[in-house]
């Protein structure tokens, strides 16, 4: 019998959630290369789906490549050809408030490239004055999460720092910051001793509840301000 040699096209190494094309090229006996996945120590890492490779966890993707015979040519030599699958890096994408009011608070999402993300957050250093980080944790199914809450504390801005963990198919995202502006609020103005009302050409001190405090008038020909809050 002739003999038949199969030569796969295959790449060298690949990263996990990209798909490859794979192709074999074989004898004369007319019958297909087929091409099979292996499954090594439990573990499925790729498949094959319409002549491209499709990763399912980062680790070997070992592929068995075989041809069948006739009664002039022989079964090709099996061939296996192991493929590199590269842990992928998830960059992310963060969506907060640009500004929020001195007194509020705010939430932080994430989305990575292939899904929700589960980031962990935290403020920078610098302008842990301005704001505050609670994490509040919640379960989905038997896995717990966590929420992070952030909190106002002085106007100014404020930095949070992202940081994406790697896991079986994923590396560590590079960290990424997100500022949000803590704007002031307008303070509310109260005086402990304002009087319904006033007998003409007399003058009354007003205490402000906040100090200092400079006063004007806008009803001149009425009233009239003078030095000490008068």
């Amino acid at each position: 019998l002739i003999s038949q040699v199969i030569t796969p096209t295959v790449p060298a190494s690949m990263t996990y959630a990209i798909w490859a094309n794979v192709s074999a090229t074989g004898g004369l006996s007319g019958n297909p290369v087929e091409i099979i996945p292996l499954v090594e120590n439990d573990k499925e890492v790729c498949l094959i789906d319409n002549g491209q490779i499709a990763t399912v966890a980062a680790g070997t993707c070992v592929l068995h490549f075989s041809q069948k015979g006739n009664s002039t040519y022989a079964d090709a030599t099996p061939v296996q050809k192991r493929i590199t699958i590269n842990k992928a890096t998830w960059p992310l994408k963060i969506t907060s408030p640009a500004k929020v009011a001195l007194g509020g608070s705010f939430e932080l999402t994430t989305t990575g490239e292939y899904g929700p993300a589960t980031a962990n957050f935290s403020i920078h250093p610098t302008y842990v004055n301005n704001c505050s980080v609670e994490i509040q944790p919640f379960n989905v199914g038997q896995t717990t999460l966590n929420r992070y809450i952030f909190k106002t504390k002085h106007a100014g801005p404020c930095l949070v720092l992202v940081n994406q963990p790697g896991n079986a198919n994923f590396n560590p995202s590079p960290q990424a910051a997100q500022s949000i502006t803590i704007d002031k609020i307008a303070a509310p103005i109260n005086f402990i001793n304002r009087p319904a009302s006033l007998e003409y050409n007399s003058t009354i001190e007003l205490l402000p509840t906040l100090t200092p405090m400079t006063f004007s008038t806008d009803t001149p020909d009425f009233c009239s301000t003078l030095p000490g809050n008068k």
